[in-house]
């Protein structure tokens, strides 16, 4: 019961509204928490979402069919067809009488680390004196339960337990203003005591807003959010662990995103996820307190890195702080794999030439930071199905300039040698140019090989204390107009990465034909193929943008992710 408890409510997490820091849920809930989660006036906006185009695309997208399958998705749909029969009521109804006001969930030790005990805590805006006497007087639903403890509380709270072995038992308690489900007899008193009303036998007990930990969270990340997640990381590990966390993410572009997290979750103290979405903007921020043994990745924080720079057709970028990346395992891995399509440029080698050896002595040339970004191009070739590929490029900074253009020019050539194409059995013949643009020597490649209209222009060229690799010369040209001048915005965060949807969707409409081919040969079906195509277009036209930042100094990692939706059309 208690996972279907877990079930019913963190359906809820990605969508809440309206969580205000006065007479708040952690006041009337049991201190000692391993998770706690508290939202507020969730029922309108679960409502908007449910009815949104976005959503309804998401739920007719093909690419769902696995997830809506899972034996979670199936846990949670019936545990919703348990309490539309339990309660006689649709559960949209239910969601309207019900999360129209606060709501809290709490995770407690329990014998079994894999089962915690679980306590719901319920206050509807309005009474929920039906639900008390939907209870009292249905004949059915008296058969399942047995009200309890009559002599313990006072006379308008009624305590009831499901039959069976008690061990197993779900105690619930409501009375007009509240409802409270838990898995644990004791948890049921003192969550009743802290709600104001007399409990024979109760002790005395905190709340968690008294906890020094989760007050030293909400001061930091401040209140006022949609919804709050706060876990007592440094108590969970001791019970279980790892607690499901793995060892190692082995997809390296996920893990430069999440690897950082998911080691530093495992040494922290305590954890804190808020989210506050306002219909056309959503913040999800993420707060590890670490432990003060714990080394942080950036030692010299703060630093002071470019951001992507905004060049025309721009599709997004990320910038990383080289000590911020050291502190990944295998971190070359990240450049050997595909970020983009086309990107076969990028070799393991390239992540030994900039950041060196395994021997001390073979040091690379990577200084501060890489920035990667990629654009709209029409001179970046096309993948193996005829998708015009983005144009892309990496921009570093040098540890050493002397002699570098040297050893980059010798590196390039090596990287023209292998790449490939697929209509092409012979392997290419580059030929090589210098230009000069501003100032700059730009070396470009280019292949009579390859039909106008596919033509790949692979580049490359250092200017000041930077040396860049890309694959498209429009964009190379667009960057070092950039560079000249200083257009180059700077962050003082570890990571920064954005996407630009109003751009992404322009790139995908540019290769509809293509990409409606592709989905249609792999779906099966032509028609298959169009709904996905459809439903891919509804999702990118919804968004405007997704921004991002990832740091950490001293004893707290930070994470934040804004993304900006488009204004939904009335109808």
């Amino acid at each position: 019961m208690a996972k279907r408890l877990a079930s019913f409510c963190l359906i809820y997490f990605i969508a809440l509204h309206g969580l205000k820091a006065e007479n708040a849920v952690s006041e009337q809930m049991p201190s000692d928490a391993l998770i706690f989660f508290e939202s507020e006036k969730i029922s309108d906006f679960l409502v908007k979402v449910r009815d949104s185009d976005f959503f309804q695309s998401l739920l007719e997208s093909g690419d769902l069919d696995e997830i809506k399958s899972s034996d979670f998705v199936k846990e949670v749909s019936s545990t919703f067809e348990f309490l539309e029969l339990f309660l006689a009521k649709d559960i949209w109804t239910l969601n309207e009488r019900l999360l129209n006001g606060k709501m809290g969930l709490g995770a407690y030790e329990s014998e079994d680390p894999d089962d915690p005990n679980v306590v719901l805590l319920i206050k509807p805006e309005e009474t929920s004196k039906w639900i008390k006497n939907r209870i009292r007087f249905a004949p059915l639903l008296r058969l399942g339960i047995k009200r309890i403890a009559k002599s313990d509380f006072e006379k308008e709270v009624y305590a009831f337990r499901t039959r069976g072995d008690k061990n197993d038992s779900t105690y619930f308690a409501l009375n007009d203003e509240w409802i409270i489900v838990t898995t644990s007899r004791r948890l049921l008193k003192d969550t009743v005591s802290l709600q104001g009303s007399k409990v024979e036998g109760a002790k005395i007990i905190n709340p968690i807003s008294k906890d020094d930990k989760y007050n030293n969270m909400i001061k930091n990340m401040g209140d006022g959010h949609q919804a709050s997640l706060y876990l007592n990381t440094q108590e969970i590990s001791k019970i279980d662990g790892r607690f499901g966390i793995p060892e190692k993410i082995e997809d390296p572009m996920l893990s430069l995103f999440l690897g950082g997290v998911i080691d530093q979750l495992t040494v922290s103290s305590y954890s804190g996820l808020t989210l506050s979405f306002d219909g056309e903007e959503l913040n999800f921020s993420v707060q590890v307190d670490t432990a003060k043994e714990t080394v942080a990745l950036n030692q010299n924080s703060p630093v002071d890195i470019i951001l992507p720079p905004k060049i025309p057709g721009y599709l997004g970028g990320i910038s990383v702080y080289q000590p911020f990346s050291n502190w990944y395992s295998e971190r070359n891995d990240l450049f050997k794999s595909k970020i983009i399509p086309g990107s076969d440029l990028i070799k393991g080698k390239l992540g030994q030439l900039l950041f060196g050896g395994s021997k001390e002595s073979d040091s690379g040339y990577l200084g501060k930071s890489i920035v990667f970004l990629s654009a709209i191009a029409n001179d970046a070739g096309k993948d193996e199905n005829g998708i015009n590929l983005p144009g892309f490029c990496f921009l570093v900074d040098l540890t050493k300039v002397e002699g570098v253009e040297k050893k980059m020019h010798a590196f390039f050539e090596e990287m023209l040698s292998e790449l490939k194409v697929s209509d092409l059995e012979d392997p290419l013949e580059w030929d090589k140019r210098t230009e000069q643009v501003q100032g700059i020597n730009l070396l470009v490649a280019s292949s009579k090989q390859l039909q106008e209209g596919i033509a790949q222009t692979p580049n490359c060229f250092q200017i000041g204390s930077r040396f860049c690799f890309s694959s498209s010369y429009k964009l190379s040209l667009s960057l070092i107009e950039k560079i000249k001048n200083n257009e180059l915005p700077s962050s003082e965060s570890g990571l920064n990465f954005d996407l630009d949807f109003n751009q992404l969707t322009k790139f995908f409409s540019l290769n509809k034909k293509e990409y409606l081919a592709e989905l249609s040969r792999s779906r099966g079906n032509k028609k298959s193929g169009e709904r996905d195509y459809n439903n891919i277009n509804t999702f990118l036209s919804g968004l405007n943008s997704i921004s991002g930042s990832y740091d950490s100094n001293k004893d707290k990692l930070k994470f934040n992710l804004e993304a900006r939706l488009k204004k939904q059309a009335k109808n």
